[in-house]
């Protein structure tokens, strides 16, 4: 009975141990970092909405490790050292690609990875009209591939350097359709008047006018212009720029 009490007592002891170690195993100190690039130029998106996944070789019970891509395009994961199996999820602004690509994490470790956009979006500029409270966007859109034709074009405004479709200030009719002829350079113009965008049709406007008082009164705020694919949920974007309003 004895015996038997002390088996027990150090097979307890021992998961206790083994538990122990378990959780104290040292965090990842290793950094993978890069872009999502386009010709090794960075493709702009979405921020924290388009991801990467990467699988560790040799851990049969790993899971994948979602990376979530910044809005410049870069992105950065901490890391055991190792190799890794770096996939490129679809849903980004770019063709779906089926091959993986290998990744050695040693220490800090960086790594450009291609992708191929439908449209990429740039040369733009922006100016303030303070006589009708307007903005103006200039800019170009390159078309990359002809599989998806252009479906939106969106001209967003922020209060933060975090600036796209879902984190902007909310103007009515910042959703552009595009133009016939795209080989052009695109002009784009916004009113951010509060005036002209009153509640109707049980539609509450109040927030709108906030955001844009609040942008006028600190004179001013950040835009993005974004290119949508046809069938496509993500966009490519313009870099975030700051724009003087007054």
């Amino acid at each position: 009975m004895r015996n038997k009490f002390f088996s027990l007592l150090s097979a307890a002891i021992l998961l206790f141990s083994a538990g122990c170690k378990k959780d104290n195993y040292e965090a990842p100190k290793s950094v993978l970092s890069g872009r999502v690039v386009f010709q090794k130029q960075a493709v702009n998106v979405r921020s924290n909405a388009v991801q990467l996944e990467l699988w560790q070789y040799g851990y049969k019970l790993l899971g994948k490790i979602p990376v979530y891509i910044a809005q410049d395009g870069t992105f950065s994961a901490e890391l055991f050292d190792g190799n890794y199996k770096l996939v490129r999820l679809a849903g980004g602004p770019w063709s779906n690609g089926t091959d993986s690509i290998d990744v050695k994490v040693d220490g800090a470790t960086t790594l450009d990875v291609p992708v191929d956009p439908y449209y990429m979006v740039g040369n733009e500029s922006f100016t303030f009209n303070k006589a009708d409270t307007t903005i103006r966007a200039i800019f170009k859109v390159s078309q990359l591939s002809s599989a998806k034709a252009i479906e939106k074009i969106s001209l967003n405004m922020g209060l933060t350097q975090i600036v796209d479709l879902t984190n902007r200030i909310p103007i009515t009719g910042d959703d552009f359709n595009p133009p016939s002829d795209i080989s052009q350079p695109i002009t784009l113009t916004l009113s951010v008047n509060p005036d002209r965008y009153p509640d109707q049709q049980g539609l509450n406007r109040a927030e709108l006018r906030r955001q844009l008082s609040m942008a006028l009164t600190k004179k001013y705020g950040y835009l993005r212009v974004g290119v949508k694919a046809a069938g496509v949920a993500e966009r490519t974007y313009t870099p975030v720029k700051m724009i003087t309003l007054q």
